[in-house]
């Protein structure tokens, strides 16, 4: 543990927290040189003194439980009166009172919260609590700490992680990655007569990797996209007025890819577990899964529909493509071929925009860059390429191709570009590098001369997948 002077940005003294994790530490209100840390199995007063010109933070006391209140494994939230009394909420649920100056507990709300207590705030003369149960509840600072409101988040929101008092305004942190917002009273309980939040979140998004993206079929001007993640959340922004239109959390899955029915009707969602999970979307807040089946023994690397939405395309690191024939709306999966052939695992797939021998084509590339063409329908490969140079695509993610060509310049070592998509409206050329750089080009981009004029933005601190 550091202590700093904030007011010239110098360390003053450190010390050794004999713990696997703190979870927080305060200064007490009324004696800036005392301070507690709790964390896993730990809740510790400290105090800082200056002698002969040195500095040093000593232990002071631990918290002592009596042998008669439940000792939990985890004290995560703490805070401060005005008084100085202490308050802690920890992994049981329980919010224990300890008196200023003492290390033993004066009170307790016992089974507070069903599940961890993750924030404590105090506003007037009430205590408001958040837990990962989703519940903010509001006491009523007294002898026997009556209950004087609560408020449940929406499942879709997860948690509570923390609280936040401005005037009128309760914010909250949840454990999805969420601010939400809403009014208090302003006399009395804070929480009596608000039973909602404000409809518009201040912020939502992923709590893990965003592992794709897409925009909205036949909706592009309307700025609607679709992301799924790692965390097993899908969600469709709108990007003019930079709101959530809906957000989903499926329960127990890794989102690695997917992509959207033309008619934006389903989701096919690539699992970590190498299966397909197909979605209802229709219905907007409630996403409905329709059926999920295992592809194969390797993960899952991508995903696409076919042109008239009864096929599927799914790509893994077996190095093989599995066409998928969808039935009864979705709720029936089953494997029809496989395209075999590739060197490495699958990086992009694509569909033709129609059937020029019958069947529509696919074009695919590899990790390896190596890119092959095939038969939708009997799965062979297109040995000649020259069949099908005018073969128009509905899509372009396969990192190689003549269209894109130019995005690999002419002293390109093959080891840049980490993902390509063309707009919908057939003009422009979006890649992605390791070198975390957005670059965009006309398309197509058939010169390597061409990347001159061309914009790029490298802000991110993370890989762009």
């Amino acid at each position: 543990m550091f202590v700093w002077d904030i007011n010239v940005g110098k360390q003053i003294t450190q010390t050794s927290v004999y713990t696997d994790a703190i979870c927080q530490v305060a200064f007490h209100p009324k004696n800036p040189n005392v301070l507690v840390t709790v964390g896993k199995e730990h809740q510790v007063w400290w105090e800082i003194k200056t002698e002969n010109g040195k500095t040093a933070i000593e232990e002071m006391m631990k918290a002592d439980f009596e042998d008669k209140w439940m000792r939990a494994k985890y004290v995560i939230c703490l805070m401060f009166k005005s008084n100085g009394d202490l308050i802690t909420g920890d992994s049981n649920g329980t919010i224990y009172v300890w008196h200023d100056g003492g290390n033993t507990i004066s009170q307790a709300i016992k089974h507070a919260h069903d599940g961890p207590v993750f924030s404590l705030l105090m506003i007037r003369n009430h205590l408001v609590s958040g837990g990962r149960d989703g519940l903010i509840l509001s006491w009523t600072w007294g002898k026997s700490f009556d209950q004087s409101g609560s408020m449940q988040l929406p499942k879709s929101e997860g948690g509570i992680r923390m609280l936040c008092n401005c005037k009128e305004f309760l914010f909250i942190g949840s454990t999805l990655n969420c601010i939400l917002t809403c009014n208090i009273a302003l006399t009395g309980a804070p929480l009596m007569g608000i039973s909602s939040l404000h409809k518009k979140p201040m912020t939502q998004g992923h709590y893990d990797d965003v592992r794709a993206l897409t925009t909205y079929p036949n909706n592009s001007q309307q700025g609607l996209f679709v992301t799924a993640g790692y965390d097993g959340i899908i969600s469709m922004y709108d990007a003019h007025n930079h709101e959530t239109v809906w957000k989903y959390n499926v329960k127990g899955i890794n989102i690695l890819c997917f992509d959207i029915h033309h008619a934006g009707k389903m989701l096919a969602l690539g699992i970590r577990d190498a299966s397909l999970c197909i979605v209802d979307i229709r219905g907007g807040h409630e996403v409905n899964e329709l059926c999920k089946v295992k592809v194969s023994k390797e993960r899952i690397t991508c995903v696409k529909f076919s042109p008239d939405g009864t096929c599927l395309a799914v790509g893994c690191l077996d190095r093989v493509i599995y066409i998928l024939r969808l039935e009864n709306r979705g709720k029936k999966c089953e494997t029809i071929g496989k395209c075999k052939g590739h060197a490495s695992a699958i990086s992009g797939i694509d569909w033709s925009v129609d059937k020029p021998f019958g069947n529509y084509i696919l074009q695919s590339s590899g990790i390896d860059y190596e890119h092959a063409y095939w038969d939708g329908g009997s799965c062979e490969k297109i040995e000649n390429p020259s069949e099908v140079r005018n073969v128009e695509w509905v899509s372009h993610n396969c990192r190689v191709g003549y269209p894109v060509i130019g995005v690999w310049g002419e002293s390109s070592n093959g080891n840049q570009i980490h993902a390509l998509d063309r707009s919908y409206n057939h003009k422009l050329l979006a890649t992605v590098n390791d070198n975390k750089e957005i670059m965009l080009y006309n398309y197509p981009c058939c010169s390597p001369v061409v990347s001159i004029n061309f914009h790029f933005l490298s802000t991110y601190k993370c890989p762009v997948i």
